[in-house]
């Protein structure tokens, strides 16, 4: 074979053969081969392609891939093979498939009758084979995998009536699919017995799709009576309060302890904390809401500060003198009674210290008035507010009868007076 190059500068690749005549002349015959050449570069190089095909795509692919011929034989299989059901390929490669899935296959799977009656079937009628899960079971070093068969006939070709089958390792999907049937279990489990009232609903129509026992406890309605209903046409929420729920649910994702009113059946008030939060069901954006009943303890405090309204009208008016100090002695409060006696405003009381304030004459000793008197060791009233603080007992009886100064004179003033603990604002004060 030469190469030789034409007039226009192209190559031709020619064949040449030459024969030596007896007369001295030399015969040469040249054929033009170039179009062979061509052809057999472009086999070579098809050929490569395709042994990178197989080695490194095929042979390297994470699926499982059995080639089969026209007798059920196994012409080919891959790496994964050999790494899914411990298979050498060399073992594999010329066996009977069907005697291979009754002999090696279904020793390392679940349910292998199973799996064998219907992958067998498939070869007999020679139809496509539909997703088919089959379990490998852990042994040894071999992993537990999920794996789904996929197989076809392979209708033309060298392998033609023969079969190509995929095994497709869905183990991570299928984990994931059990995690979230176990999630779903747990929350379906928690949201029907939960102590709170729960609902799923259509966050545009508002419609129920479903509630749990403690919702059609509190509500007093049916389930019949609110699933596909919406607790605006049941009366349940004003349209006013729900619209402005949803709006802030919308801007910030989520609500939490949101106090608001319900109607049960009976039309009687509910008090609530209402928490509500976008969830993903099936796809869809549904509302979560959960209804925390705080009905007793609002009427409690409902109760509460209408008895604290009545106790301070009572302190107000009682005839007894009656004031409130905190350790250090200071006027922190003081009854009518009170102010009455002292002929000061409460106002002004309040920057003072008993027993200064009803103008006890050793209390104006000293600038830094009550306690500091040359007395005032002495005080019996003193000495009893300082023993309540400390020891938190009541005194009762105190006879105390101070000189006191009062519209320029003095006089003796006999009192009888009693000390206790009282909590203010979480302070202890007497």
């Amino acid at each position: 074979k030469r190469t030789l190059e034409r007039k226009n500068k192209t190559q031709l690749i020619v064949q040449m053969t030459s024969k030596l005549l007896s007369d001295g002349r030399l015969i040469s015959f040249v054929r033009d081969v170039s179009e062979a050449e061509t052809n057999k570069k472009k086999i070579e190089e098809s050929e490569v392609k395709y042994r990178s095909l197989i080695d490194e795509v095929i042979e390297s692919s994470s699926v499982g891939i059995f080639i089969l011929d026209a007798d059920l034989k196994v012409v080919w299989v891959n790496q994964s093979v050999e790494d899914f059901f411990g298979i050498k390929k060399s073992a594999a490669i010329g066996k009977d498939k069907i005697k291979l899935i009754k002999e090696n296959i279904c020793r390392v799977i679940e349910n292998p009758s199973e799996f064998a009656k219907k992958v067998v079937h498939s070869y007999k009628t020679k139809n496509y084979t539909e997703d088919l899960e089959c379990r490998i079971l852990p042994k040894g070093k071999r992993k537990e995998r999920w794996l789904l068969h996929w197989s076809q006939p392979i209708k033309k070709g060298l392998y033609k009536g023969g079969r190509i089958e995929h095994y497709t390792d869905i183990t991570s999907s299928k984990l994931a699919t059990e995690a979230i049937k176990n999630s779903e279990a747990k929350f379906s489990k928690a949201f029907k017995s939960s102590a709170l009232a729960m609902s799923i609903s259509d966050i545009k129509s508002g419609k129920l799709i479903e509630v749990n026992n403690k919702f059609l406890e509190l509500t007093r309605f049916s389930r019949d009576e609110l699933i596909g209903n919406t607790t605006i046409n049941l009366g349940i929420f004003d349209i006013n309060e729900r619209t402005a729920l949803i709006n802030t649910l919308n801007k910030l994702g989520r609500l939490d302890g949101i106090e608001t009113e319900l109607k049960s059946k009976d039309r009687k008030n509910i008090y609530c904390k209402y928490f509500g939060e976008i969830v993903n069901i099936n796809g869809k954006e549904k509302l979560l809401s959960i209804i925390e009943d705080v009905t007793d303890q609002k009427t409690t405090e409902v109760d509460l500060q209408k008895a604290n309204a009545e106790l301070n009208a009572i302190y107000k008016l009682s005839p007894v003198m009656t004031c409130i100090i905190d350790k250090h002695r200071n006027i922190l409060y003081a009854n009518n009674a009170f102010t009455d006696f002292t002929g000061t405003s409460e106002e002004e009381l309040r920057k003072g210290k008993a027993c200064g304030v009803i103008g006890c004459i050793n209390a104006l000793e000293d600038p830094r008035g009550c306690g500091f008197g040359t007395d005032c060791a002495n005080c019996k009233l003193k000495n009893a507010i300082e023993t309540t603080y400390q020891t938190g007992s009541t005194i009762k009886n105190i006879n105390y009868s101070p000189i006191i100064i009062k519209s320029g004179f003095r006089k003796i003033v006999h009192l009888l007076g009693s000390t206790s603990v009282i909590n203010l604002n979480n302070k202890k004060n007497i």
